[in-house]
């Protein structure tokens, strides 16, 4: 049978492709998800960290003193040297549903969010809390209140947090890195196997924090207070996923592509605690994604009809689950997210190389605190 004799790399373009589009379909399941409209009638926590944020404090805790519900919010001052305090004392001090928490850095926690927010869950009056960072924006005065009303039946609520962008190339990468993952650990926990979330956007309960010894496991690790807590508590019934446009935060992309990869290295240094199964799923993403692209070139020249119709397929197929997903999730959040649809196949042979960056960049350096 002439379908048989294809080279072994025919075969490996065309299982690559196969595989590489069954992951990203099922991202059209999260596109279409209708989440909880509710909005919590119990009392809940807010809590954000913040590390030299005045400006940003400035711009969020009037938002948050709209936010709709019976709610408390907890402001974690960690060791700035700015006007960081004094703006939350200020607040406090006109606003009884304010209260300060100082997290002063230690020796054993040295520049670690995750000391700071273990204080301010601590100082947390209500089980439901939910979790921001200083640079974000609510996107409707429901967003808390949207968030922690799936505590009411679950013990963790996954949001979704895009990047404002502004038409340049570093913020269409950054915002389609960001959809992806997006994808990627929405669909999961849809699934009932959520690996990840972003603190920028979560609920959870501080019942389960405690039961859990809050981020005992891996206060050692830098970086980790989201994906990492999530790996040790999500179970595919205590888990939700929050993606209506009203219940999202969004935050200013990163100004410099350097700064861009900082951030991002962080993030690597967590994935090797993942629980295999994570690890497996990941990696199956990333190479099939790689294969697809290194057979490229193949197509218009050597590759025969069948496989290059498939590695065709792929990337036409993606490229229409991307757009949907971006349509869905940001179209009221975000004016360019046309740009993810328009710009898929630059953009995501960037990130690629971009990944290949940060791997060699992890090699060779180490970081350490938030």
């Amino acid at each position: 049978m002439p379908f048989l004799e294809f080279e072994w790399y025919w075969w490996i373009a065309i299982v690559a492709s196969v595989i590489n589009l069954l992951i990203f379909i099922r991202f059209l399941g999260t596109a279409f998800y209708k989440s909880k409209t509710e909005l919590s009638t119990e009392p809940f926590s807010i809590v954000v960290c913040a590390r030299n944020e005045q400006d940003n404090l400035r711009r969020l805790i009037p938002l948050l003193q709209n936010q709709t519900g019976n709610w408390e919010l907890i402001l974690v001052d960690h060791s700035s040297y700015d006007d960081t305090r004094e703006i939350i004392e200020e607040a406090a001090r006109t606003d009884s549903r304010i209260r300060l928490v100082l997290a002063e850095d230690i020796e054993a926690f040295w520049n670690s969010k995750k000391f700071a927010l273990t204080l301010g869950i601590k100082a947390a009056t209500h089980d439901r809390i939910v979790f921001m960072d200083a640079d974000c924006t609510p996107t409707s005065n429901e967003q808390c209140a949207r968030m922690a009303a799936a505590l009411q039946d679950k013990q963790l609520n996954l949001g979704y947090s895009p990047y404002h962008r502004t038409g340049s190339l570093l913020s269409g990468l950054v915002g389609y890195e960001t959809l992806l993952t997006g994808g990627h650990y929405l669909t999961t926990a849809r699934e009932g196997w959520a690996y990840m979330g972003v603190g920028r956007n979560m609920a959870y309960s501080k019942s389960m924090w405690m039961k859990g010894n809050g981020f005992a496991t891996h206060m050692n690790i830098a970086s980790g207070d989201d994906d990492l807590f999530v790996q040790q508590h999500a179970q595919g019934k205590n888990t939700s996923i929050q993606i209506n446009h009203a219940a999202q935060t969004i935050s200013a992309a990163p100004e410099s592509y350097a700064a861009w990869l900082k951030q991002k290295r962080r993030h690597v240094t967590t994935a090797a605690h993942y629980k295999f199964g994570h690890k497996l799923y990941l990696g199956l993403s990333s190479l099939s994604t790689l294969f697809c692209w290194m057979v490229v070139p193949l197509v218009f020249w050597l590759m025969p009809l069948v496989p290059s119709i498939v590695v065709v397929s792929r990337f036409a197929l993606v490229w229409l689950v991307m757009g949907i997903l971006a349509f869905r999730l940001e179209r009221k959040t975000n004016g360019h997210f046309w740009l993810v649809y328009v710009g898929f196949p630059l953009l995501e042979l960037f990130l690629i190389i971009n990944h290949m960056v940060i791997g060699i960049w992890h090699l060779i350096a180490r970081r350490r605190g938030w």
